[in-house]
């Protein structure tokens, strides 16, 4: 079980042996997130807007990005939820706006009530990825995120990275604005596409919601592991 495609491809590729045998299946199945309590708020334009983001600050997370947008978009309050204090520290004296505001760790039962109180939710993951404080290794081709799931079922629009992983599960325009992932005016743009329409806000969320309802649940994600399986029985 590999949960993205690239991955899949890779093991098909480079370890054909362990998938030899007429009991052995294979199947790509995405991470998901659980649809419980989701927040019914308004989508409306609030001032000053809260743009969210909830994740690591590793490397290759876009936080670069984040910061770079609240720079250029004064008008706009930037939510950032995760990492240690070392790293929330050394993130805060890198920042020159006062439009930020990192809120360190959060538990994971209060990640819930800190998307929903955003209108905008970011997704900036860049072309290298690392889970490792000093940037060592790169999970971009491997990655399923959850967060992006979480995101999904926020009821809250995205803006995220245009890159393969991403790709798999978002579709432009349709349940999310995808964004080139190291150029800070096309974030920019996305933003200010986003707040400045209602009706996108709302069908981005919908959308998203409604896909994550049908595919990425992970009581779905079970019941296509286990179909698989006894297909191969």
């Amino acid at each position: 079980i590999t949960i993205n495609k690239a991955l899949h491809g890779y093991y098909l590729q480079n370890f054909t042996s362990l998938l030899q045998g007429p009991d052995i299946k294979s199947v790509v199945a995405h991470d998901g997130a659980d649809l419980t309590d989701i927040p019914a708020g308004s989508l409306c334009q609030q001032y000053p807007v809260k743009i969210g983001y909830a994740g690591g600050l590793f490397p290759g997370k876009g936080i670069e990005i984040i910061i770079a947008a609240a720079v250029a978009l004064p008008q706009f309050e930037f939510h950032i939820a995760g990492g240690s204090e070392n790293e929330v520290a050394k993130w805060r004296s890198r920042c020159p706006t006062t439009n930020v505001n990192f809120h360190g760790h959060l538990k994971h039962a209060e990640i819930k009530a800190f998307l929903a109180s955003c209108q905008i939710l970011l997704a900036p993951y860049q072309r290298r990825v690392t889970t490792n404080p000093q940037g060592i290794g790169n999970i971009a081709d491997w990655m399923s995120p959850l967060k992006i799931f979480e995101y999904m079922a926020s009821r809250r629009p995205i803006i995220a990275s245009r890159i393969p992983a991403i790709e798999e599960i978002l579709i432009h325009d349709k349940s999310a604005i995808l964004a080139t992932p190291d150029n800070h005016d096309d974030w920019c743009r996305a933003i200010l596409r986003l707040t400045s329409n209602s009706d996108l806000r709302q069908q981005l969320a919908d959308a998203a919601l409604a896909d994550i309802s049908s595919n990425y649940t992970w009581e779905t994600r079970a019941s296509k592991v286990l179909y698989q399986s006894k297909k191969s029985s």
